[in-house]
Formats: structure tokens, sequence, C-alpha cells
């Protein structure tokens, strides 16, 4: 059998050649668009793809410098949209844009490419969390074989970029600013042997994230490298929606950072400052998030070579029983999970954590040859109060690092109802003044590994707290000088 980088490797060259086989060029001026920023070109836009596909496929070509308005936009088989420097395709707020500005379903062998930019005008749509009737800016479903690349995307309405049941796709040396309304997602992914590499995403809401909002969804042998991620929720994310399965992840030499500008703020976050010890102006939530809630398995992740900064927390793993839309008798499940080579600097007092429910499968977690450089000096009493209150299971909870409500017994990682995890050679030191919690808590964890880890001592005797775990081994860990 073939390993996934060589199936992945091949699929990345027949991405970049089968998308432009024909040398055929379609100016969209000689169908009668006009960049001028006035005028509704959607039908020519739409004759100028449609003669493309039909004579065995080519490029369709944005010939002028200036801005060429549309509404939606229907990719067929064989067509690479070419839009240069200079050139932007703009949405056209009416009845006809909607779902997504450039919209393919059951199509194979498209593209898009050119240094030019596609905007979604999506301030002009409702600003608001779950607003309806907001259309993506790109969106693709069960098509084969998709290029994207050297494409400025931004200012959706709603995802930036969805990629539903498709086979086959080469995202590279795209550019994402989406700060214009609220769910600006990145990159969101819910298909099979995917490659993203060298990217630029700046979004509100999460950057990349894999996931399966129905329940036949496999999604499968997806790769991520080489980009610059920043985010105002999670910047690498498996989940929320695990309906499906989640499997053969690889991402990185990946750096997360904070977002270039923020547009919108959601009103309860300013009280997270006092709440959590946010930092002021850091409003990233997570530098990695993975999560399995929804009846689904995530399985097979290898996560490597990351600098993680500017962020609430470094690392949330969550297996929960939110369940939607699939029967609740379901049980979620994550397993074979590796993390190493992370250098994480965090902006609260909230912990990383790997949690799952009793009756739940996580399994198998693996943390190593990792930096963390955590948020120390939280107010005594703040902390004592914490410590005195039960963390909660949170079942129906939505995942995130900070959806227990409280600051949790660890400073470093949190562990609760999993089995086989282990953290070994990590270096943990603090910031901002004095920490008094425990760096480790695991509660209900079995075959738990704390091995060959340096620290800095905490203001607790406890470098770390074991409580109701099987198998615990802790051997070769030091305080630092």
């Amino acid at each position: 059998m073939k390993s996934i980088f060589t199936q992945i490797y091949g699929i990345l060259i027949f991405c970049a050649f089968s998308a432009t086989a024909s040398s055929e060029t379609f100016n969209v001026s000689n169908f009668g668009a006009a960049a001028d920023g006035k005028t509704d070109n959607t039908a020519a836009l739409q004759k100028a793809i449609d003669a493309c596909s039909s004579s065995g496929g080519g490029e369709v070509v944005f010939d002028k410098n200036g801005v060429y308005l549309s509404a939606t936009l229907n990719m067929k088989s064989g067509v690479t949209l070419n839009i240069p420097f200079g050139a932007t395709l703009k949405g056209l707020k009416s009845p006809l844009y909607k779902r997504a500005l450039i919209y393919a379903e059951s199509v194979e062998n498209i593209g898009i490419t050119g240094a030019g930019t596609i905007d979604g005008t999506g301030a002009e749509f409702e600003i608001r969390d779950s607003a309806p009737n907001r259309p993506m800016l790109i969106r693709f479903d069960k098509s084969k074989n998709i290029r994207i690349e050297n494409i400025f995307l931004t200012a959706p309405a709603a995802w930036t970029l969805f990629l539903f049941k498709c086979d086959g796709a080469l995202i590279h040396k795209v550019r994402v600013f989406s700060h214009s309304n609220y769910n600006n997602d990145g990159f969101d992914i819910e298909s099979s042997n995917v490659v993203i590499s060298d990217c630029q995403i700046d979004s509100f809401d999460d950057a990349i994230v894999l996931k399966a909002t129905k329940s036949d969804s496999q999604v499968e042998s997806v790769v991520i490298t080489n980009c610059i991620v920043s985010s105002g929720a999670s910047a690498l994310k498996i989940g929320t929606e695990t309906l499906g399965n989640i499997r053969n992840v690889n991402i990185s030499n990946c750096a997360v950072k904070k977002c270039k500008v923020w547009r919108i703020f959601y009103e309860e976050r300013k009280a997270w400052i006092e709440k959590y010890g946010l930092t002021p102006e850091i409003a990233m939530g997570t530098g990695i998030m993975l999560c399995a809630v929804d009846g689904g398995l995530v399985e097979n992740v290898n996560i490597s070579n990351l600098t993680i900064g500017d962020c609430h927390t470094p690392i949330a793993i969550r297996v929960g029983h939110r369940n939607r839309g699939v029967s609740d008798e379901l049980k979620s499940s994550m397993r074979n999970i590796l993390i190493r080579g992370i250098t994480a600097k965090s902006e609260s007092w909230i912990a990383s954590s790997i949690t799952s429910l009793p009756a739940h499968t996580l399994e198998n977690v693996r943390i190593s040859d990792s930096i963390f450089h955590l948020k120390a000096g939280a107010p005594k009493d703040k902390l004592e109060n914490a410590m005195k209150s039960a963390v909660g299971e949170k079942e129906k909870n939505y995942p995130s690092s900070k959806m227990y409500g409280t600051i949790l017994p660890a400073s470093a990682f949190y562990a609760r109802h999993a089995s086989s995890i282990s953290f070994e050679n990590l270096t943990i030191r603090y910031w901002n003044g004095e920490e008094r919690r425990s760096a480790f808590v695991a509660d209900d964890v079995s075959n738990l590994r704390i091995s060959g880890c340096s620290y800095e001592k905490s203001l607790t005797e406890k470098f770390a707290d074991i409580k109701s775990c099987k198998n615990a081994i802790l051997e070769s860990n030091s305080p630092l000088d």
C-alpha cells in the first residue's frame, strides 16, 4: 500500500496540471463583461464559463484591470478562472447572489488562479452571528480535482472557502482576509485528498477547520503545511461538526499569530479580560482545537513544528456528546493523536485541556518535545474559588477551551476521562507573575505518562496532581534552575 505522503504527492501533481490541460483561453471582455465596477456581469461571465467548458476546457481570463461585479457564478468541468493582478471579481448583492459567489457541484478539473482578488461584499449583508441568507465566497460540492492558487480572497458574508464532499484539491499560496461579517471562517474542509500549503489566513472566525457536517461524510488524507494562520477563534481546528469521520491528517510547519485588525468584536469578550486574565487586544481563542462531539470518529492526527503566539490557550482536545443532527445514542471517539515540536505562549490563565466523557473514547494522545510559556499571575482569591469548585462535565456544551466556565486546576494541562495519555520532554515556564497551580492535573486517566519534563516551580508543592488514575508513571521530571 502506498504511504499517505506518496498518495498526496500524486494528488498534488495531478491537480496542478489537470485543471489546465487545455491551452484555450476565453477573455471575458469578448463576452461583454466590463471591469467598471458598475455593470452586472453575471450573464456575461457565465457565458464565458459555459463556452470554455463546452469547448473541452481551458482558462476564463479576466483580461482587464478593474472591478467585475457579479452575482453567483456556476463553475463547469474543465474551467479555470484566471483573475490576474489588477482585476477583482466582486459580489453584487442581488437575489441571484446566493449560496456562494463561485459555486460548483458535481464537476471536475476546475481551478481558480491569478494574483487578483475575489471580494464577497460581505459587509452589505446582515452582520450578525448565524444570520441567514449570507453567501459564502467559494463553495464546491461533490467535485473532483480542484486547484486554487495565488489568489486573494476577502470579505465573505459567511465562510470564505468550503469544500464539501470533494475528492482531490490543491490550495496553494492563497491569501485570505475575512473580517467583514460573523462566521468568517478561512478554509472549511469536508473533503478527502486535500493539500493546503503556503497560505496566509487572517479570519474573524476559525482559520483552517476540518469538519463533517453529515453523518456519511468521510474526511481523509488532508495535509496542511507551511501556512501563517491568524484567527479570532481557533487557528487550526478539527470539528466542531463531527457527525462523520475525520482521519489521517497531517499539520506541520505553521505559524499562528494574532489578526492584523479586529473589525467585529463580541460584546461578551470585553468581560474575558478580567475573568480569564486575557491580555487586551488578544482575540484568538485556541491555537490547536481538536474535538469529536457529534457521534463521529477522529483518528490518526499528526501535528508538528508549530509556533503558537497571541492565543488564549495553546491546545484543547474534547470528546463530548452534543450529537447535533444524529441519534443521541451515538458515542464520539478520538484516538491516535500526536502533537510535537510546539513552541507556544499563552495570553490567559486558561490551561490546555484533554477531556472526554466517561462513556466515550479518547485514547492514545501524545504531546512531546515542546515548549510552553504560560501566563501566570491570577489573583489568589480567584484561584482558590476555582479550585474549590468541581469541574463540570458540560456534556452538551459547545467545545472550546473556555467551556468549563472557570479557571481549570492545572496551569499547563488538565486531563480527564481518557486513556494512554503521554506528556514527554516538555518545557514549562511562566510569565506575568507567580503561579499557584500544579502544572498537570489528571483525573480518571488510565496509562498516564509524564516523562522528561522540565518545569519552572510554582507555589504549590505538586508538579502533577494525579486523581483516580490507573498506571500513572511520572519519571525523570525536574525543576528548572
